[in-house]
Order: C-alpha cells, then structure tokens, then sequence
C-alpha cells in the first residue's frame, strides 16, 4: 500500500526530526516540518535496512515495522522528560484553515502553476512502468531483489552492487516491501514525493528573508525545471542524490546567513545541513566529493570567524560532524575509500581512462578535451531547453547584482556552486568518462545536483534588499489615545 510506502518514514521521520529540534521547532513552518520529516525518515529508513541485513535479519515488512516501532519507542522517552515534539495542534489547525490567508492574484497564479507541475511530477512517475536501462540493470534487479530474497547482501545481487551507495537501492526495495508486491510504477511513488519536499523546503529557505510572491516566483522557476522534472519519474540515482545534497546546502547556507557575532545562531541548521549531506553520500557517489566541497567551506566560514564562535556554534558543530560520521562511516566502509582513492587517481592524470569503444581511436589532446567540453557546456546549459532560465539567472545576477553576489555569507553559496560545476569539468577532463560527455548521456545529469542551489543563490542576490524584516526605526509606533 502506498500509505505504508510513504508513512513509515515519515512517522520515523518525525521523531527523529523533534528529537533534533527539540525546543527551536517553533522557528520552521509546518509544512517544512512535514518534508523534512518525511525525506529524513526515507534516508534513516535505509539506513535501519542496511543495518538489518548486517545482522542477518530478514527485511521484510514485519520486521522493518517492528525495528521502526522500537526506536520511534526509545526517542519518545526522551521527547517526553523532555516535553517537547515538533509539531503542535495549534499550528496543524492554523495551517489547514485557508481562509486566514489572503492571496493576490499573482501569487494565487504561481501557487496554482506551482500544483500543476506537482501533479504533473506524479503523474508521469506513477502513469508508466520502468523504461529507463540503468535502472533495470542496477537499481531495479536489487530493489526486487530485496524484496524476494529479504537480503540486501545476497550473493546473487553483489555482482550489481558494485561500488555504489546502497540508497537507491534499498528504497526501491522498501517500496516493493511496502506495496507488498512488484509494480514498475507504482514503486516510483517516492521520488515525486521528494520532489513536493524539496519544492516546499526551497520555498521556506526564501520565504524566512522574502516577500511572499518573491518566493513563489523563484519556487515556480524550480518546479519549471524540465530535465529536472524530467528525472522524477525515473528511478536512476540522480534525483535522490540531487535533493539530499541540495536540502543540505540550503541548511548550510542558512546556517551562514543567520550566523551572527553578537547572537546566538540558529542551533539546527548545521547539523541538519550535516545530516542531508550525509545521506547524499548514501545516495550516489558524486555525493561524496559535493559534500566535501561544502564542508570545506565551512571550515573556512569558521576559521574566518573564529574569534567569534561560541559554545552552542561549537555544540552544533560538533554534534553535526558526529551526525555526519555516523551516517556515513557504512557507506565509506562499503565502497567509499575505494571510490575516494579512484576519484583522486582519476583527476592526477590528464588521460582519459582506455575503454573498449576508444581502444582503436585516437585519445583526445588536453587542448582539444577542453575546448570541447567549454563548448559542450555552454551549448547544454544555455541552448538546450533543460535548464530554461536557470544559468542566464545565475550570470545575469553575477553581472548586474555583483556587490550582493560577492559579499559574505552569499559569496560562500557563490563559491560552492561554482566548485560544484568546477567538479563536474575535472571529472570530464580528467576521468574516464569524456566518450559519455560526446553522446549527451551524463553532464546534465552531474550538473543537475548543483541546479537547484544555483536558482536560490539567484534568488538572494535579486531579492537581497526585499527582506520582509523592517528596521525597528522603520515600525510603526503604536497610537496613543487623546487626552
């Protein structure tokens, strides 16, 4: 059944997610609750697969279901000495009561677009079967796999394992678990659902600093995004590892931005950025060089401001670094240090690695392997129809926002985005995968895991200086009554 697809992690998502806020749940919005509860559980739901089959336990629904029960137990014993959950009831009635919020015409437009291109994202998930090659080569054997065999380390499946992050895998098969049979749609259910989160967790990182229809405008031009869209009713790993990384750099930046020297930060946007960060790593290789980028520019954000840190930054530093050790350390052990090792043998030689379709041509110079992805890369980012508006945005607001884009904490964003591209023209300048660069197969989709913080460093460098926030010298003054 769908509901136990999509309830499970969600209810295991939500007490972790109040475990983690504890008494700061009150500074994020309801519905952001909701999708960071949701993709949260769905990360920590693998991970609790992955530990299953270590200990030789069979992963089927009773199982799972009763490991969920026991720690959903254990955290609710501390959510009550602690007096705290992240929800309230007040908030949820709040929330769904519609006629308390009054919409333009413009902002009802957006929100209503917004909708349709959700609608849209399920519909082409759920209306057709798996078509996609990969994914019935890797991701789709295991996912059945599990759900046959009750074993995520099945001999028989090893040989499709590879080195590659256990995430999309196990999630496949917790859908087929879950719907308690193979359907070749239905299973995709998961990933427009993380689609709807990522759409509501962009607009709550806009909505904190900007105006409503501001922050509806720049959530439509991600809901828009075609190449993205395009792979939400996939099952290749790309979009899993795109909305980790993506949630985590939101959290990351909002952590700079809201740092302060003379206030107390926020305590939970570190460690969530951390933890996001953490299962990017879980969902595909590329996660773990695109967390490294931003973890190194944490350090230097830190080290910037050193004298400045206090004890509850420190607290959440390191609690963040525990979160991301832990969560990663499996998938490091598994497959990671080998892939780290082959990442840096790849980018220390120039030469593309020999395959059986270039055995009898010619390599390609470094001059001619530049020039051709330079080209290739303004071609598909600015003449293809992928990405529409997405990179003129990121230039235009480069060119003519340049004082915003090139000040703390936006520079920092800035930088991250631009390394995240840098990665994905070292990775075809120097590996083995330039033959994929030429037949179009693989550099939007490398680029695709930096677009959506692209479009929100976009956002805050056109709508700096619309912050909803007024002066205190700005407010208006409550009127005295008249002696």
């Amino acid at each position: 059944m769908i509901i136990i697809v999509l309830g499970v992690p969600f209810l295991l998502g939500l007490f972790a997610l109040s475990a983690l806020l504890g008494k700061q749940a009150a500074q994020y919005s309801l519905w952001e609750k909701l999708a960071l509860a949701f993709s949260i559980g769905l990360g920590l739901l693998a991970i609790l697969m992955y530990a299953l089959s270590l200990a030789k336990l069979p992963l089927n629904l009773p199982v799972i279901g009763t490991a969920v029960f026991i720690i959903i137990a254990l955290i609710s014993i501390y959510l009550i000495a602690s007096k705290t959950f992240c929800l309230s009831v007040s908030e949820m009635k709040s929330a769904f009561i519609f006629k308390d919020l009054k919409f333009n015409w413009f902002e009802s437009l957006l929100l209503g677009l917004i909708g349709l291109k959700v609608i849209y994202a399920f519909f082409t998930a759920l209306a057709k079967p798996l078509v996609d090659v990969d994914a019935f080569l890797y991701y789709s054997i295991v996912g059945k796999g599990i759900y046959y065999t009750g074993n995520f380390f099945d001999p028989y499946l090893k040989q499709f394992l590879s080195d590659k992050p256990p995430l999309p895998f196990l999630m496949q098969g917790w859908a087929f678990i879950g719907l308690g049979r193979i359907d070749d749609a239905l299973f995709k259910i998961i990933t427009p659902a993380l689609f709807l989160c990522l759409i509501i967790i962009f607009y709550s990182a806009l909505k904190r600093f900007f105006l409503r229809w501001f922050s509806l405008l720049f959530t439509f031009l991600l809901a828009t995004l075609p190449f993205l869209l395009y792979h939400i009713g996939t099952a290749y790993s790309d979009f899993p590892v795109t909305f980790y990384y993506s949630v985590g750099t939101f959290y990351l930046f909002l952590f700079l931005k809201e740092f302060d020297q003379e206030k107390e930060t926020n305590g939970t946007f570190l460690p969530l950025a951390l933890i996001f960060l953490a299962l990017s790593i879980w969902a595909k290789k590329a996660g773990l060089i695109l967390t490294a980028i931003d973890i190194f520019i944490l350090f230097i954000f830190l080290f910037n401001l050193k004298n400045a840190l206090t004890k509850r930054t420190l607290r959440s530093l390191a609690l963040g670094l525990s979160l991301l050790f832990l969560l990663a350390i499996p998938v490091l052990v598994q497959g990671g240090f080998r892939t780290t090792i082959g990442i840096l043998t790849s980018l220390s030689s120039h030469r593309p690695a020999a395959t059986a379709i270039d055995t009898f041509q010619p390599t390609p110079g470094l001059f001619e392997r530049t020039s051709t992805i330079m080209f290739t890369f303004s071609r598909k980012l600015f003449l293809y129809a992928d990405w529409h508006l997405l990179w003129p945005l990121f230039i235009f607001s480069l060119i003519f926002f340049f004082r915003q884009a090139f000040s703390p904490p936006l520079v920092y964003l800035l930088i991250i985005t631009i390394l995240g591209l840098l990665s994905v023209f070292v990775q075809f300048e120097s590996g083995g995968t330039f033959r994929w660069l030429l037949d179009g197969t693989l550099l939007d989709r490398l680029v695709m895991t930096t677009a959506p913080s692209s479009l929100l460093f976009s956002a805050y460098a056109f709508g700096f200086n619309r912050s909803t926030s007024i002066p205190d010298n700005l407010k208006t003054k409550p009127a005295t009554a008249k002696k």
